[in-house]
């Protein structure tokens, strides 16, 4: 229990808090972070990202490993703009360790950075699967399943934790208990421990009944640095593989345990855990993955895979028009020859309904809903709803209570609808087509909705801090101050054109995720 007077959590006694309008009265962290892990981090980082992106070059033409490649590059940038944060609340003259915003887009951008180097983890062994057979699957899962409920999985155990993340911050800048936040944030850190959890389990399946094939010649020695007997061939880079994925997991496994102890636990009181526990497993893990590439080992394309497989087994599911109430019927013609199955499809045209399923649809659906609801409730409310009800009441200070009201009541709401659709439009383009519109669209859209976060914390928040500090003076002071009254009034119109950019940026991933879904 904290003395009386004094903040409940930990404070630098050699640095004093500058008690601005976003520090917090403790730092949050629960210790300084050191100017030494940040800087060390964003070399690495940068220079896997130069790594990635000559691997990415190199193995251009692989269409299957274009898709790891480019989770890769994300996961490089996001810790990049994570650590660069992070280094922004290093010991001054640097940083201020007590500012909120650094905390909340540092914790945002390195928590997410990992589940990108996940879906590239979960690529490449649907890449495996296509290089060896569908039928060496683990437990007869297809690719698309496999990737479909891993990445979604993730992507709801992100959300989770961003928002217990975000609400613990809020709770610890308002002087509030963390514990219902933090036990959110527990929630979602389990369910990824399990989720990741199962996925080894198919992993290890799946090498157990494949792993002499893999390592065979004949899948093999297609690869130039197979030929070239570098970086020890499939063997190692199965070994490289494994142990990427065991550094991820191990990752995954220190944060659980950090916020099972809670805010101000010993974990988390201590830097040394967050270097060994959280920097180290996941730079080892895109070092690793950037020098073993799948690229370079896992040499032929899902669709060369996919026409061999064709020729072994020919299955093909379709709906009878005539019939449609029965349901679907299945072919399987064993032996049937890839060259005579256009002529086969063709002949059944007029008599089958293909539906073809799209994986990406779904999430690209549900980041439309989220968006959706994220930017018509912001335009609503700039257009016809609170904004101009708040704007035209006569007294300056009942103008700055009604803006604070709606800050505080669209805070949780609208950083969650963003952060939603960031991560859906985000699983849409891993799940879509390669080289296409619709992934492209998609990227897009994440991207704008991603920059909702960053916009809000260092645009809109210094103005929301200053209003809020305005209504705790109280009417008195306001209403006497002339001067004070002209400044609230041009805080309130800086707030309401910094809300209009906030609109453009829901819009513009509304068009883009619109676009990616007719191009499906």
């Amino acid at each position: 229990m904290a003395d009386e007077g004094q903040p409940d959590g930990y404070v630098d006694p050699s640095i004093p808090n500058p008690n601005g309008p976003d520090d917090a009265p403790i730092i949050i962290y629960g210790y300084t972070p050191t100017l030494a892990l940040n800087v060390l981090a964003l070399i690495l980082y940068a220079l896997l990202l130069l790594l990635h992106i000559y691997r990415l070059a190199l193995t251009r033409r692989n269409k299957t490993t274009r898709a790891f490649s480019t989770l890769a590059l994300i996961t490089a940038v996001f810790e990049i703009v994570g650590y660069v944060f992070r280094l922004r609340s290093s010991p001054p003259p640097v940083g201020n360790p007590y500012n909120v915003i650094n905390f909340v887009v540092q914790y945002f951008f390195i928590v997410v950075a990992p589940v990108f180097i996940s879906g590239g983890i979960y690529t490449v062994l649907t890449c495996l699967i296509a290089m060896v057979g569908e039928e060496y699957s683990p437990v007869g899962l297809g690719r698309k399943t496999i990737i479909g409920v891993f990445v979604a999985s993730d992507v709801v155990a992100t959300i989770v934790q961003i928002a217990g993340a975000a609400l613990i911050g809020v709770a610890e800048s308002d002087g509030k208990s963390p514990d219902t936040a933090n036990n959110i944030l527990l929630g979602g850190l389990a369910f990824q421990v399990f989720s990741f959890l199962l996925f080894l389990v198919l992993l290890g399946l799946f090498l157990g009944k494949a792993r002499k094939v893999i390592t065979s010649a004949n899948v093999a020695e297609t690869s130039p640095i197979f030929q070239q007997g570098k970086l020890g061939g499939m063997k190692a880079f199965i070994s490289a593989f494994v142990t990427a994925s065991m550094l991820v997991y191990l990752r995954t496994i220190f944060r659980l345990a950090e916020t099972c102890q809670g805010v101000g636990g010993y974990a988390s009181s201590h830097e040394a855990f967050f270097g060994a526990l959280e920097f180290a497993p996941v730079v080892l893990a895109v070092g690793i993955l950037g020098v073993w590439h799948p690229g370079l080992f896992v040499e032929r394309s899902i669709d060369e895979a996919e026409d061999r497989t064709r020729k072994r087994r020919f299955r093909l599911v379709g709906i009878t028009s005539s019939i449609l109430p029965k349901g679907a019927v299945d072919l399987s013609l064993p032996t049937i020859p890839y060259r005579y199955e256009k002529a086969f499809i063709l002949i059944n045209l007029n008599m089958q309904t293909y539906l073809p399923t799209e994986p990406a649809a779904l999430p690209l659906v549900a980041g439309l809903a989220t968006n959706s609801y994220f930017l018509y409730g912001n335009l609503g409310a700039w257009t016809t709803g609170v904004i101009p009800y708040v704007l035209s009441q006569g007294s300056s200070f009942e103008v700055v209570k009604g803006s604070n009201w709606f800050i505080e009541k669209g805070k949780i709401t609208f950083f969650t609808s963003s952060v939603l659709s960031a991560l859906l439009f985000t699983t849409s383009a891993i799940l879509a087509p390669p080289h296409s519109k619709t992934r492209n669209l998609t990227l897009i859209a994440a991207l704008a909705s991603a920059l909702v976060l960053p916009y809000t914390g260092l645009l809109m928040l210094p103005t929301n801090n200053a209003l809020a500090e305005i209504e705790a003076a109280g009417p008195s002071a306001l209403e006497e101050n002339k001067e004070e009254k002209k400044r609230t009034r041009e805080l309130v119109g800086t707030w309401k054109r910094l809300h209009l950019g906030r609109i453009i940026l829901g819009g513009v991933g509304w068009a883009a995720g619109v676009g990616g879904l007719v191009g499906l």
